[in-house]
């Protein structure tokens, strides 16, 4: 370790009124030691330069650097405006609050690495529905939907839409041309004339997701129209990684038996069960209505799944009985006989950030090969071809 020395110019003796040469002699004795002393700290602190530079600590309340470089680095508070390390290797990085506004390097590499580390901010989001979600048909997947973000950092609720034209005769939807996307189960549906919140509750005829007939929700006449709809389901995460998916869905029975219910994930799918998550389903027993009180449970579990960047999630539910059904709950004003209780979300869903990917992923590109004559038998050994 290079310990440098402060020097500072030194005190010159007077020079006597006549000449002689002992002063000479003295005077420059002492010029040669300050300049011997100052030739070797800045050669010792150009050679340390040219090989990569060194500070051995850096200890402070505050510690503002355009670029740092170094052994340790400690403070309660370090502010850096632009820190671009190669290769940052430290045996301690040690701060209650360390804040970068630009930090970059192909290798960080620290022993020590302590801190409040408030400043850190992984990719999640929390959302929450307000609105009640039916099963409409016992034969149909649903996905639970969203309307409030409460947090979003990397994770946001996505839609699926649809625009097309149709009419509507009692709870008959006749689909006779689709301009855009597909019409799924669960989809809010508007247009001209169109009841409020009549939504998709399965398709009776036709290719799937496109012309052909449904079922809706509300009866109502409605002659050709443009009609739109939407499905907000989707859960998307901006960054790749693993993802800790959380949820909760207050289900409520309304009839005198008990009845099933499953809930599963489904990964970048439309309409087709294969893109159904393995091994993700759960079911669950929703109790029986008791005398004028509704059967109620909270359906609630976490999941990992492993997402690209754009991927998205959506939690898939099914029941066996169309009088089971997610819940949204108004809020209980206190009374004599209860205290206030807030709003109950019919769904509340959240996605954090638990790992960088780790399965790996190689990509095979072919060489063109141009050429004639005879090679002989050729032999192509392909391994470790994950996509």
């Amino acid at each position: 370790m290079t310990i440098f020395k402060r020097y500072t110019a030194p005190t010159l003796p007077l020079p006597p009124q006549d000449y002689a040469q002992t002063y000479g002699n003295e005077l420059i004795k002492i010029l040669r030691l300050y300049f011997d002393n100052n030739d070797a700290t800045v050669n010792a602190i150009i050679a340390l330069l040219n090989a990569g530079g060194y500070f051995p600590s850096i200890t402070a309340g505050t510690v503002t650097a355009g670029d740092f470089i170094g052994g340790d680095f400690v403070g309660d508070n370090i502010t850096v405006t632009n820190a671009n390390f190669p290769i940052l290797n430290s045996p301690g990085i040690q701060g209650g609050n360390g804040v970068f506004n630009q930090l970059t390097g192909s290798n960080v590499n620290a022993s020590l690495f302590t801190g409040a580390g408030r400043q850190i901010n992984f990719p999640h989001g929390a959302f929450s529905s307000s609105l009640n979600q039916a099963d409409g048909n016992i034969a149909t997947a649903y996905a639970m939907t969203y309307d409030t973000t409460d947090y979003s950092y990397g994770v946001s609720i996505g839609s699926h839409t649809t625009t097309f034209t149709g009419s509507i005769a009692t709870t008959t939807l006749t689909v006779s041309a689709i301009s855009s996307g597909s019409i799924l189960p669960g989809m809010i549906i508007t247009g001209t004339g169109v009841s409020a919140s009549t939504y998709i509750v399965t398709q009776l005829t036709g290719t799937a997701g496109s012309t052909g007939t449904y079922t809706v929700s509300v009866s109502q006449t409605v002659s050709s129209t443009t009609i739109t709809g939407t499905r907000s389901s989707k859960l998307v995460v901006t960054y790749p990684g693993i993802y800790n998916l959380q949820f909760s869905a207050q289900m409520v029975n309304t009839d005198s038996q008990i009845h099933d219910i499953d809930i599963w994930f489904r990964k970048n799918g439309v309409l087709s069960s294969s893109a159904d998550i393995p091994n993700s389903n759960s079911q669950y027993s929703i109790p029986n209505k008791h005398g004028s009180i509704n059967g109620h449970l909270i359906a609630a579990l976490n999941f990992f799944v492993d997402l690209e960047a754009g991927d998205y999630v959506e939690i898939m539910w099914h029941t066996f009985d169309t009088s089971t059904t997610i819940e949204a709950l108004p809020a209980v004003s206190a009374s004599g006989t209860t205290p206030a209780i807030p709003a109950t979300p019919s769904v509340i869903a959240t996605m954090a950030y638990v790992s960088s990917p780790t399965t790996p992923k190689t990509q095979i590109t072919p060489i063109g090969v141009i050429g004639s004559g005879r090679a002989g038998t050729v032999t192509i050994d392909v391994t470790n071809n994950t996509a």
